[in-house]
Protein backbone atom coordinates (compact mmCIF):
# COMPACT_ATOMS: atom_id res chain seq x y z
CA UNK A 1 0.00 0.00 0.00
CA UNK A 2 1.23 3.48 -0.81
CA UNK A 3 0.70 4.74 2.46
CA UNK A 4 2.86 2.32 4.13
CA UNK A 5 6.00 3.82 2.33
CA UNK A 6 8.59 5.60 4.72
CA UNK A 7 10.87 6.40 1.64
CA UNK A 8 11.55 6.13 -1.94
CA UNK A 9 11.19 2.40 -3.63
CA UNK A 10 12.64 0.74 -6.17
CA UNK A 11 11.06 2.26 -8.79
CA UNK A 12 11.12 6.21 -7.03
CA UNK A 13 15.15 5.10 -7.50
CA UNK A 14 14.68 3.54 -11.28
CA UNK A 15 16.17 0.80 -9.93
CA UNK A 16 14.43 -3.13 -11.17
CA UNK A 17 12.37 -4.42 -8.34
CA UNK A 18 14.38 -7.93 -8.63
CA UNK A 19 17.68 -6.55 -7.95
CA UNK A 20 19.34 -5.77 -4.65
CA UNK A 21 19.51 -2.15 -4.57
CA UNK A 22 15.60 -2.57 -5.57
CA UNK A 23 14.88 -5.07 -2.86
CA UNK A 24 16.46 -3.16 -0.50
CA UNK A 25 15.02 -0.24 -1.06
CA UNK A 26 11.76 -1.41 -0.86
CA UNK A 27 12.28 -3.36 2.59
CA UNK A 28 13.89 0.31 3.65
CA UNK A 29 10.61 1.88 2.15
CA UNK A 30 8.31 0.13 3.98
CA UNK A 31 7.31 1.10 7.16
CA UNK A 32 7.65 -1.44 10.05
CA UNK A 33 10.95 -3.26 8.54
CA UNK A 34 12.89 -5.53 11.17
CA UNK A 35 16.55 -4.80 11.39
CA UNK A 36 19.03 -6.60 11.26
CA UNK A 37 18.71 -8.24 8.10
CA UNK A 38 21.48 -9.54 5.98
CA UNK A 39 21.21 -9.27 1.81
CA UNK A 40 23.20 -11.85 0.29
CA UNK A 41 25.10 -9.98 -3.16
CA UNK A 42 24.02 -12.86 -5.40
CA UNK A 43 25.63 -11.02 -8.77
CA UNK A 44 28.75 -10.61 -7.36
CA UNK A 45 30.95 -13.83 -7.86
CA UNK A 46 34.55 -13.69 -7.05
CA UNK A 47 37.22 -16.26 -9.00
CA UNK A 48 39.29 -18.78 -6.83
CA UNK A 49 41.90 -16.74 -4.89
CA UNK A 50 40.51 -13.05 -6.61
CA UNK A 51 38.96 -10.10 -5.12
CA UNK A 52 38.19 -8.76 -8.44
CA UNK A 53 33.92 -7.96 -8.57
CA UNK A 54 32.70 -9.43 -12.18
CA UNK A 55 30.92 -7.28 -14.63
CA UNK A 56 27.26 -8.33 -12.89
CA UNK A 57 28.30 -7.43 -9.24
CA UNK A 58 29.19 -3.95 -10.29
CA UNK A 59 25.93 -2.77 -11.19
CA UNK A 60 24.62 -4.80 -8.28
CA UNK A 61 27.16 -2.64 -6.12
CA UNK A 62 25.89 0.51 -8.10
CA UNK A 63 22.13 -0.04 -7.28
CA UNK A 64 23.86 -0.93 -3.95
CA UNK A 65 25.54 2.38 -3.74
CA UNK A 66 22.63 4.40 -5.00
CA UNK A 67 20.16 2.68 -2.24
CA UNK A 68 22.53 3.80 0.72
CA UNK A 69 22.66 7.57 -0.34
CA UNK A 70 18.51 7.50 -0.44
CA UNK A 71 18.87 6.36 3.36
CA UNK A 72 21.60 8.22 4.74
CA UNK A 73 20.37 6.44 8.23
CA UNK A 74 21.54 3.04 7.38
CA UNK A 75 24.54 1.26 8.52
CA UNK A 76 25.71 -1.86 7.29
CA UNK A 77 28.86 -4.44 7.79
CA UNK A 78 29.90 -5.84 4.50
CA UNK A 79 30.78 -9.59 5.10
CA UNK A 80 32.94 -11.25 2.99
CA UNK A 81 33.26 -14.94 2.63
CA UNK A 82 36.07 -17.29 1.31
CA UNK A 83 35.64 -20.99 0.54
CA UNK A 84 37.06 -24.04 1.83
CA UNK A 85 39.88 -24.79 -0.59
CA UNK A 86 41.09 -20.99 -0.89
CA UNK A 87 44.25 -19.98 1.59
CA UNK A 88 44.62 -17.61 3.38
CA UNK A 89 40.98 -17.41 3.67
CA UNK A 90 40.46 -14.80 6.43
CA UNK A 91 42.78 -12.32 4.94
CA UNK A 92 40.78 -12.88 1.51
CA UNK A 93 37.34 -12.59 2.55
CA UNK A 94 38.05 -9.25 4.41
CA UNK A 95 39.90 -8.18 1.30
CA UNK A 96 36.43 -8.86 -0.60
CA UNK A 97 34.84 -7.29 1.91
CA UNK A 98 36.88 -4.00 1.45
CA UNK A 99 36.92 -3.92 -2.22
CA UNK A 100 32.92 -3.12 -2.12
CA UNK A 101 33.80 -0.74 0.90
CA UNK A 102 36.08 0.96 -1.45
CA UNK A 103 33.35 0.61 -4.19
CA UNK A 104 30.78 2.42 -1.90
CA UNK A 105 33.24 5.09 -0.35
CA UNK A 106 33.76 6.19 -4.22
CA UNK A 107 30.19 6.12 -4.76
CA UNK A 108 29.20 8.65 -2.35
CA UNK A 109 28.41 6.81 0.70
CA UNK A 110 30.14 7.93 3.98
CA UNK A 111 33.06 5.83 5.81
CA UNK A 112 30.95 5.86 9.10
CA UNK A 113 27.82 4.28 7.89
CA UNK A 114 30.22 1.00 6.67
CA UNK A 115 32.08 -1.80 8.46
CA UNK A 116 33.95 -4.65 7.17
CA UNK A 117 34.04 -8.12 8.61
CA UNK A 118 35.54 -11.43 7.18
CA UNK A 119 34.49 -14.55 7.86
CA UNK A 120 37.02 -16.97 5.94
CA UNK A 121 35.04 -20.28 5.00
CA UNK A 122 33.54 -20.55 8.46
CA UNK A 123 30.18 -19.53 7.23
CA UNK A 124 29.45 -21.85 3.81
CA UNK A 125 25.88 -21.25 2.34
CA UNK A 126 26.88 -24.88 0.38
CA UNK A 127 27.74 -27.56 1.98
CA UNK A 128 29.54 -29.35 -1.54
CA UNK A 129 33.06 -29.85 -2.04
CA UNK A 130 32.48 -29.63 -5.77
CA UNK A 131 33.47 -26.60 -7.78
CA UNK A 132 30.28 -24.94 -8.14
CA UNK A 133 29.07 -25.12 -3.99
CA UNK A 134 32.55 -23.59 -3.47
CA UNK A 135 31.65 -20.89 -5.86
CA UNK A 136 28.95 -19.87 -4.15
CA UNK A 137 30.46 -20.00 -0.84
CA UNK A 138 33.42 -16.83 -2.07
CA UNK A 139 30.61 -14.40 -1.95
CA UNK A 140 29.84 -11.04 0.22
CA UNK A 141 26.47 -10.77 2.00
CA UNK A 142 25.84 -7.52 3.95
CA UNK A 143 24.31 -7.12 7.60
CA UNK A 144 21.63 -3.65 7.51
CA UNK A 145 21.41 -2.48 10.82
Amino acid sequence: MAGDRIGPDAAALQLEAESLGGRLADFLGTRGHELPRVFVLDEIRFGFQATEVNEAGQLQAAGLAKTLVAYPAIRLTIQGHADRAETDRQVLSEARARTLYQYLLDNNVDASRLQVAGFGATDPISKGDDSESRRQNRRLAILVE
